[in-house]
């Protein structure tokens, strides 16, 4: 983690105090990553930011060059890919697959308990993992993650990764760097 670029946040009131636009915390974070990719585009980036940062006006204007991990509601709306248009099918092709579990629903459903090394211990977790893909931006497909710690109070959350290859693990560990940076 470098820091290589900043953007000044102005509410809205200290914007039209200095005659400017407003723009969200999410839509300068996408500016900068685009500053970035695009000037470095041999390059690969892997952006692991909170839930602010993960939504869908940051996932729908990623650059081509960059991932991103980051938190997931738990009753997030998942989908499967949408199905291959048959030959002769009439109609628009369909933008979403079937439905699928949300992360909360995905630990109910099947979970299998793993130790984690996060943050520095070890973690007994429930975890629950799937390829899917959100409302935010149907066409790519991402690592959705349901954990559910063990050790704490049977703490439930959901992460993501645009790297639907990753391992589940490897989504956690990701993450759980990023409050190392952090502090």
């Amino acid at each position: 983690c470098l820091p290589i670029l900043f953007r000044l946040y102005l509410n809205k009131s200290a914007a039209d105090r200095a005659r400017r636009v407003y723009r969200t915390r999410p839509e300068l974070a996408v500016e900068m990553l685009q500053v970035l990719a695009k000037a470095k585009k041999t390059l690969r980036f892997h952006v692991v930011a909170d839930s602010l940062y993960g939504g869908k006006s940051v996932l729908r204007e990623l650059p081509a060059n960059c991932q991103l991990t980051s938190r997931l509601h738990l009753d997030a709306r998942l989908y499967d890919a949408p199905p291959a248009r048959r030959p002769g099918q009439r109609g628009r092709a369909r933008k979403r697959g079937e439905r699928l579990s949300s992360p909360r629903r995905m630990l109910e459903d099947r979970a299998h308990r793993v130790t984690l090394e996060l943050y520095g211990r070890r973690e007994r977790v429930r975890l629950s993992h799937c390829v899917a893909r959100s409302e935010a931006d149907l066409a790519r497909p991402l690592r959705v993650v349901a954990v559910e710690s063990l050790t704490t109070e049977g703490r439930l959350q959901a992460f993501y990764s645009t790297c639907p290859e990753a391992t589940a693990q490897q989504v956690l560990a990701w993450y759980a760097r990023r409050w190392a940076i952090e502090q």
